[in-house]
């Protein structure tokens, strides 16, 4: 052909577009198809890398082995576990205790099991609240106290007030005059004269003012 195939007069240029599409398309679902494959490939690679190895299968019903490689069968897990239950289905608890760390510890004969009870440790908190009540009730004997040494103070001053006035009324009472015990004189004048029987005060009952102080 010395011209393009388009110019073929038996092939039209709709068909050659079509047949570009088509093989666009496979290309397509090639690569996709080859993607999953890969990724098939990939899982699968990823899942064989985690079995377990059959050799490494162990039927010890003692679980002795100290190892993260060997795996134990179905039979051997329960041959272990009914002879754990068996070995302490008839313990009875014979002793019990709890450390400073509150790691409660309880003795079953032979065997023990042990708790961990710090987290339920509140003595702090509880110690915290004896202190507030301690000194409340501190701070109230500290108030009674206070209210008490006032009180008696108050009750001393007047007290002594009342001492002193009774002392006063005591002194002015006995300074008084007594006239039961004056003695009666008759003046010139005829009136009566009251004399205190020292003789320092005299008292004129007539109102005249021209009397002897004799």
């Amino acid at each position: 052909w010395t011209f393009p195939h388009w110019k073929n007069p038996q092939i039209s240029p709709p068909c050659k577009n079509d047949v570009d599409q088509n093989e666009t398309d496979a290309d397509n679902a090639i690569a996709a198809v080859q993607s999953d494959v890969n990724q098939n490939e990939a899982d699968a690679d990823a899942a064989i890398a985690l079995k377990e190895n059959a050799a490494n299968k162990s039927d010890d019903v003692n679980l002795a082995d100290a190892t993260n490689t060997k795996f134990p069968t179905e039979l051997a897990v329960k041959t272990y576990v009914d002879g754990q239950i068996a070995a302490t289905a008839d313990d009875d608890i014979t002793g019990a205790s709890i450390d400073g760390s509150s790691v409660l510890k309880i003795d079953e004969g032979t065997s023990s099991v042990t708790v961990d009870l710090s987290a339920l440790e509140e003595s702090a908190d509880i110690t915290a609240v004896q202190n507030d009540v301690d000194q409340n009730e501190t701070d109230a004997d500290n108030a009674i106290l206070a209210e008490t040494n006032r009180a008696t103070a108050a009750e001393t001053t007047i007290q002594n007030d009342v001492d002193q006035n009774e002392a006063d009324a005591d002194a002015a009472i006995a300074l008084k005059e007594d006239y039961r015990k004056q003695i009666r004189r008759r003046k010139p004048c005829g009136c009566n004269q009251y004399q205190v029987p020292n003789g320092t005060r005299r008292k004129n009952l007539c109102g005249r003012t021209n009397h002897s102080n004799r």
